[in-house]
Parts: C-alpha cells; structure tokens; sequence
C-alpha cells in the first residue's frame, strides 16, 4: 500500500512519529496550524527498513560490525574505517521497485502542484528522535535519477562515522538505526533564518528574537555568517532592538545545487528583513506557539524571492526550545500552579495530546 511508503503532510499529524519521524510531523503541523510551509511528503521508516531487509544490506552490514567490538566504535578511528566501508556498500545500492515506483509517482505529483518539471527538493532525514546536525541534507535536488540517488545516501549517512560513534557512546544499536525522509520543495530564498518564541538570552517569553542573513538559511544554521537579530515584543510586535551585522557570503541555489558567494557590497550591511516581514514572522510565531500548547518554539524560516510579500513567508521546521530557563514571572499560568508543574503539565500535554 501507497501509505505504508508514503505520506502526503495532509495524511500527516502528530500521532505519526514512528511512521514518519519529527520533522514530517513538525511540516504537517505547521500546515495544519495555518502557517505556509513549501509542499512535499514523506517517505516513510517502514520504506527504509524494507529497504534495509529486502537488499540483504541489513544482514550484511550486521556481519561487518560484528568484527569490531561495540566499544572500539566509541573512538572515531574505528568508526570512520566501519563507516566509510557501509557508506560504499550502499552506494550503488538499488530500491526495490515498490519503493522506487511510489518515490518517484509522488516527485511527478509534487512537479505537477509546483507546476515545475523537474522541481528542485530538499532531501533531509526525518526520525523518530531528533539527532540535530548528525544525518545529511541534501538541497536543491532535480529529477528523479537524483532523487532516487539522494535518498539513498540519506539513508546511508545513519552510517557515517560520526553517527556510529553515537549510537556507541549512548549505547543503542549500532548496526540500525531507521529514518524516514522529507521531500519537500525548496524556496528560493532571498533570506531566511531562524526565530524563538522566547528570548534564548534572558528567558523573557514576552519576547520573540528573529536571526536571519541572506540567501538560504544554512549560513545561520551552520552559523558560518553572523546574521542579522532583531528582538521583538511578542504582545504589541515593537522592535525593540535591530542589530545589523556585516553579511559577507550566501548560500544561494544554481543549477548545479548550492553554492557559496559574495554578498553584493550594497546588501552587506543592510536589514535582510523589513519591517512587515518581521512583524509577520512573529504573527506566525505566536500562532505556532499555541498550536503547540505555550511551548516556546524554535522555528526555521524563510523569505521567497518568488512572491509578494506575505506570500513569500514560509516555515520549514520548529520544535520546542531547549536550553533556556524561562523567567517564570514572564509564563501565563494558572493561578495556584507553580511555574515548574505548569510547564511540566505544557510539555505533557503536548506529548499525549
């Protein structure tokens, strides 16, 4: 069955987590909240361990690490030599024609809405448990040959080194990890970036603080430029404070994918976002916030060269914020319930919810 290997976001809520892995529901959630997010779908954890089983690499790649000890693998020496040697073992690997067959359907439905042959995607893992930074992306892929190619190597990067040497240090399964994968339509951003529900300084939750740079949103997510930040009151939108930081480089799509280039000198130290498009970032912030129960969100977004303003405003992931102590004198609770059973009762029901 078509569902059992792919999930239009619509198909898509927050019940799926096993089926699709976080960053697929995160889409679908947005989207069923009301927020722009570029179309696309999944293709689901049940399609990777068939994958997985049906090629015998499953099999085979359990016998190869079985001639490591489990706690070599900690060290990246080992790790690196085992995950290189899976990495080429899955390179030329072939998907069973199902798979193959309801993949490459779903890429001419989505050319089909974008009304793009050919559309350019993102390829990115979707699990279960978030691992931030630890599987690979792929962007700015076009057509099916290279789609097919990408998810591959998606599912193959469960198997880099640096993830190996994970699972080891945590003391999980090495020899599988299942992923689902997100197909989602890039935007061609003319800048993007990311925002937090709460101030991620001071923990004031009455403040929302937008960082953004020009091009797509790597440059600040791999923090390679130093973007732009604007604080912003979450209750009356003011912008309480602007800093402009020099932006000497973006990330920016080419027929060839991505590349790196020179900010042009009149766009160096100029806002990357004005004021109607902050201010509708935090609308859409808010928005999310609730949708999510009060859990402050932190949120990727970004800012399409190809339509008008608030069209060209679109969300690409959020999840809860970590790492911050909230001010409890800034959280709206109950009377009676203290600041640390009100957020324990927030992050519960958004977990059972």
């Amino acid at each position: 069955m078509a569902g059992d290997l792919i999930r239009w976001f619509k198909d898509i809520n927050k019940k799926h987590v096993q089926r699709v892995g976080k960053k697929c529901v995160s889409l679908a959630e947005l989207a069923r909240a009301g927020i722009q997010v570029p179309p696309g779908f999944a293709l689901t954890i049940k399609a990777n361990e068939r994958m997985m089983r049906e090629t015998s690499l499953g099999e085979k790649i359990r016998q190869y690490l079985g001639r490591f000890e489990k706690r070599s693998l900690k060290n990246y020496s080992d790790s690196e030599k085992a995950g290189n040697h899976i990495i080429q073992m899955m390179k030329g690997i072939k998907l069973p024609e199902d798979i193959r067959s309801e993949l490459l359907k779903s890429y001419e439905k989505l050319c089909e809405v974008s009304g793009i042959p050919n559309v350019p995607v993102s390829v990115r893992s979707s699990g279960p448990v978030s691992h931030p930074g630890l599987f690979d992306t792929y962007l700015n892929v076009q057509g099916k040959a290279e789609l097919e190619q990408k998810v591959v190597a998606c599912w193959s990067s469960v198997f880099a080194p640096r993830a190996i040497a994970n699972r080891a240090q945590q003391g999980r399964s090495i020899e599988k990890e299942y992923i689902g994968v997100v197909i989602l339509q890039m935007v061609n951003a003319r800048s993007a970036g990311v925002l937090f529900s709460v101030n991620p300084i001071t923990g004031n939750l009455n403040e929302i603080v937008v960082e953004g740079s020009w091009g797509l949103g790597e440059s600040v997510v791999q923090a390679s430029v130093a973007p732009d930040r604007f604080t912003i009151d979450k209750r009356t939108l003011e912008v309480k404070e602007k800093v402009i930081n020099e932006k000497l480089k973006e990330v920016i799509l080419t027929s060839q994918g991505t590349v790196v280039e020179p900010v042009s000198l009149e766009r160096q130290a100029i806002s990357c976002l004005n004021d109607d498009e902050i201010r509708e970032l935090v609308r859409l912030a808010k928005i999310v916030e609730i949708h999510y129960g009060g859990i402050p969100q932190d949120v990727e977004w970004a800012i399409s060269a190809d339509y008008p303003f608030p069209e060209n405003v679109f969300f690409l992931q959020t999840r809860s914020v970590v790492g911050v102590k909230w001010e409890s004198k800034y959280l709206d609770k109950p009377a009676g319930k203290s600041p640390a059973d009100h957020i324990a009762d927030l992050m519960i029901e958004r977990l059972i919810g």
